[in-house]
């Protein structure tokens, strides 16, 4: 994470699966916070998937107001479970598939 002068948050996000059968969704958001840890400013929750057993690596960015910039002293990193019923999207996969092997 890096928060410049002019207030432009950046991160990047890596989000895995490390299984063969399911996906995963997964949140992050950025708390910045003053020199006594209260929470200044929270960044929108930013959600990415990634299906079966792959990777995903996302860049993000956000603008901090610039006013509370003076006061940043510490960031807290918060990641979530996102919950996602992948197995329509799974199916309809799978059917696609079906359907083109059997034309």
């Amino acid at each position: 994470m890096e928060l410049s002068d002019s207030g432009i948050l950046r991160a990047t996000t890596t989000t895995r699966a490390n299984h063969f059968f399911l996906g995963f969704t997964g949140g992050v958001s950025i708390i910045l916070t003053d020199e006594k840890n209260n929470a200044l400013w929270q960044s929108h929750w930013n959600n990415f998937g990634v299906n079966l057993h792959t990777t995903r690596v996302e860049d993000w960015t956000e603008q901090v107001p610039q006013k509370l910039l003076p006061q940043v002293k510490n960031f807290i990193i918060v990641h979530k479970h996102v919950k996602n019923d992948r197995t329509k999207d799974y199916i309809a996969g799978v059917d696609l598939a079906m359907l083109l092997l059997l034309k």
